[in-house]
């Protein structure tokens, strides 16, 4: 996120910075559901001679059992070609699950049983420009690159709503790339509520960063319960004014900054 807008904007699924953004992020929402969220991004910068990697699931840190649908998904935009000589992802197809839906990694499997299976490994093979989704419960790992250069990518996970990131974006988000985000882009990095969870002084419809700090307060100190506080200007108010009440003030929506 803070590396440059190019990168963001991918992130985000800018038709401007990737091809057919909006296509896949449609894709994501179908196999995510509505409301999931950047995990982590890196980039994926491979020399000849470097890039392996132990087999792994990139939801594997997630304890077994795992449920039979994918609860992440990575996505590799491709910036340079992927070949098994270039240094192309390892994939182990059909690792994910049966013919019956079922997850084949489970507790009493041992990975390398599944990858020396039918049909086997296999590497990642796709020119540049490419954009590569994958079900998080697929077992892959870095390829070697023996070609000599160097291959590039863009690793991005999205996870489910409910889901912990794996980057902790409040803390590795400055306040000047923060203001250069797009609300769409902040949205994907945890500042907005899923279903409840991550609400701000128990607002979880609308919890915009805070323009008035909630400070200790008491009744010594009515005047500070006068201020403009984010909560009177929220959704949350607004239905409480509908229904009759009186303890929250509604001051209708908040300008735009």
């Amino acid at each position: 996120v803070p590396k440059g807008q190019a990168f963001r904007d991918i992130l985000a699924f800018e038709e401007s910075a990737c091809q057919q953004g909006p296509l896949v992020e449609k894709l994501l929402r179908k196999i995510l559901g509505k409301g999931f969220y950047l995990g982590t991004a890196h980039g994926s910068i491979v020399h000849q001679g470097g890039g392996l990697q132990d087999m792994h699931q990139d939801q594997g840190y997630v304890p077994l059992p795992h449920p039979p649908y994918p609860l992440a998904v990575l996505i590799i935009w491709l910036f340079s070609d992927f070949s098994l000589q270039n240094g192309g992802t390892y994939l182990v197809p059909g690792t994910h699950i049966d013919e019956t839906g079922a997850n084949h990694v489970r507790p009493d499997v041992e990975f390398e049983k599944l990858v020396n299976s039918e049909p086997g490994l296999c590497a990642l093979n796709a020119p540049a420009g490419q954009c590569f989704i994958m079900d998080a419960r697929l077992l892959h790992s870095g390829g070697k690159r023996t070609a000599p250069g160097t291959r590039y990518g863009l690793r991005n996970l999205y996870i489910r709503g409910h889901m912990r990131q794996q980057e902790n974006q409040f803390l590795g988000c400055s306040d000047e790339v923060f203001e250069k985000c797009s609300p769409k882009m902040r949205a994907l990095m945890g500042f907005r509520p899923y279903n409840g969870l991550g609400m701000v002084n128990g607002n979880a419809l609308d919890p915009a960063p805070r323009k008035v700090p909630v400070c200790e307060l008491s009744m010594s100190r009515p005047e500070e319960l006068k201020q403009d506080f984010d909560i009177k200007h929220s959704h949350l108010a607004k239905l409480a004014q509908e229904g009759g009440g009186k303890h929250i003030e509604y001051l209708g929506p908040r300008a735009k900054l």
